[in-house]
């Protein structure tokens, strides 16, 4: 027996140790509350929550709505808002579960985001059609609020969308199982995302990895996008992408052709889906186009929004 009381201590502190993990290892140290106290911003009250956002300009000019990512708030848009802001009204948010709006204990689905999207455009009484901006994940999201609503949406632009069968990572097909996800999530998910943060432009920025970093210390954010993970982002959404050519809404499709994060090379597949949408490469840049080369990204926006 003390012979084999070694071993079976060594197996109890293994044990406890993986049980204890998530909790000495989680980077999720601060409530929802104490990050606002912290920022500047506006809230929403919507029945299933509350929602940061920014609302700017003038809407005689109409409407342009910003619609972010996967996983990073809306501080994507940064270098592109003020400069709208001058010549429309311009609306930004965070999708539940990310930046500073809500994290619920719903799931983050699809069918979340897109009734989030309405609700912020009707509790704001913006009731004219928008133009409406999608970047990454939020291009699945735009493009079912469009076929759900096309009267509702002048215009389309999608930055690099998500949404076509892509080759998903080891770590990444293990978060996708119930249980197993939210474990290593939890000891592996913080260093995971931070260290995946500059994938996203073709040029280090370290101050957006600084506030990603920030807005995953909330609790329950890393929760969120586990959910988001297995209910849309490796969801094949070709057929929604078909279906916006039954629509009358015109698309413009942005792509840097140094994206790391969805082929640049998918857009041709979204060019044989919608074949009336305009393309323009955006060379140089990476997956954030509107961050990295905001002022190109401006003069083609302008040409479409006006034609």
């Amino acid at each position: 027996m003390r012979k084999k009381l070694p071993a079976l201590l060594g197996l109890a502190l293994l044990g406890l140790s993986m049980i204890a993990a998530p909790s000495l290892l989680d980077a999720e140290d601060r409530t929802l509350a104490e990050a606002r106290q912290e920022a500047r911003g506006t809230y929403l009250e919507l029945p299933q929550g509350s929602v940061h956002y920014q609302l700017a300009g003038d809407p005689a000019g109409g409407t342009v709505v910003l619609v972010p990512g996967f996983s990073v708030p809306c501080f994507t848009y940064d270098k592109v808002f003020d400069a709208l802001a001058e010549r429309h009204q311009v609306l930004r948010y965070d999708h539940f579960g990310r930046g500073l709006s809500e994290r619920l204990s719903d799931r983050h689905d699809l069918g979340l985001l897109v009734g989030q999207l309405g609700e912020v455009l009707n509790r704001l009484q913006i009731t004219e059609p928008i133009v409406l901006i999608g970047h990454s994940m939020g291009g699945i999201v735009v493009s079912r609020f469009t076929m759900d609503n096309p009267e509702r949406v002048a215009k389309l632009v999608l930055i690099a969308p998500a949404g076509y069968p892509m080759k998903v990572p080891l770590t990444a097909r293990a978060v996708l199982v119930p249980g197993i996800g939210e474990y290593l999530m939890s000891i592996i998910g913080h260093g995971s995302l931070t260290g995946r943060m500059p994938k996203n432009f073709a040029t280090p920025y370290p101050q957006t990895d600084a506030l990603f970093a920030e807005q995953l210390r909330i609790h329950g954010s890393k929760r969120a996008l586990v959910s988001s993970m297995r209910t849309i982002l490796f969801e094949d959404h070709s057929a929604l992408y078909r279906g916006l050519s039954t629509t009358d809404v015109p698309g413009l499709l942005f792509w840097g052709d140094q994206d790391a994060v969805i082929p640049y090379e998918n857009h041709r597949r979204l060019l044989v889906d919608v074949p009336d949408i305009s393309f323009e490469a955006m060379p140089g840049s990476g997956h954030t186009p509107q961050y990295e080369d905001p002022g190109r990204f401006l003069a083609r926006l302008a040409t479409f929004v006006e034609q």
